[in-house]
């Protein structure tokens, strides 16, 4: 079973990350934080190097959850956490020393950036979901009522949305630092959501099953047309004292799982969700 030690060393992190979608809870009290709207914010690296745990999630076969906490738990190893705040950009430059593990929340339709050196990279989780929320239903409310299809609305609603929530990230993201300067957007994990790594997926959770189910069904679920896809984002420091960054793309999904034989009935499962392919090295 995975735990906060498998991700001491980069391979037993990439395949635990290549099974599981992680999914990242956050109990910080007063540490969460919460900054005025289209703003850019320094975190300070001391006062989020904390501790988490990793486990099962109760009857979802698909996920594990990292736990992130301010004290030491029972099996919790120490990590640099960076949060994210709604409609805002926060940033932690990891210092030389401390712990060799970072994360970051998780990413719905956010950008983080990692620029700088390798032994001190900087980190940046920026959201504007209130931009993406008000252009998305500007855009629908002009096409509503028109030749489009619902499709084609909710398309060009995305596309609009899209590039204005891009617009406000990029005015929040820190300038670049040397040469290397790499970013995970909401294109990088949403753009996965297609058939190739859905139908790798339905394979691996086949595998998963006893010999007398089979899998009836494993559908994207959608708000309204878009799948609800998100990512994960961790680093490792190598021995050398050198950061590398992850991105894991995955999508919730509804399953239905039936008997070969009809002895039992259909088992129904809901906020399950699949990795998307491997997870990506974007740093350095």
């Amino acid at each position: 079973m995975p735990s906060a030690a498998d991700f001491q060393t980069s391979a037993a992190a990439l395949n635990v990350v290549s099974q599981y979608v992680m999914l990242v809870q956050e109990h910080l009290g007063a540490l969460q934080p919460g900054f005025a709207a289209d703003t850019h914010n320094v975190l300070a690296p001391a006062t989020y190097t904390l501790h988490f745990t990793v486990s099962a999630v109760t009857n979802v076969r698909t996920l594990v959850c990292a736990d992130i906490y301010t004290a030491v738990q029972h099996g919790s190893l120490p990590l640099y956490f960076l949060p994210w705040c709604q409609n805002a950009a926060t940033t932690m430059t990891i210092p030389a020393g401390g712990p060799s593990i970072f994360m970051t929340s998780m990413l719905s339709g956010c950008t983080v950036q990692v620029t700088g050196p390798q032994n001190s990279p900087t980190v940046t989780h920026a959201n504007a979901s209130n931009r993406y929320n008000d252009g998305y239903t500007r855009m629908k409310s002009w096409l509503d009522g028109g030749s489009a299809s619902p499709l084609e609305v909710h398309e060009y609603a995305e596309s609009r949305a899209n590039t204005i929530a891009t617009g406000a990230i990029n005015n929040m993201l820190p300038a670049a630092i040397g040469g290397l300067n790499r970013t995970v957007r909401k294109s990088d994990y949403a753009d996965r959501c297609n058939n190739t790594h859905l139908v790798r997926a339905q394979r691996n959770f086949i595998a998963t099953l006893p010999t007398n189910k089979s899998l009836g069904k494993m559908e994207p679920t959608k708000i309204g047309l878009k799948p609800r896809t998100g990512a994960f984002v961790y680093g490792l420091r190598d021995a050398l004292g050198n950061w590398a960054f992850w991105y894991q793309a995955a999508v919730e999904v509804n399953i239905e799982i039936e008997d070969k034989f009809g002895g039992t009935a259909k088992e129904v499962l809901t906020m399950d969700s699949v990795v998307l392919g491997a997870p990506t090295q974007f740093y350095p």
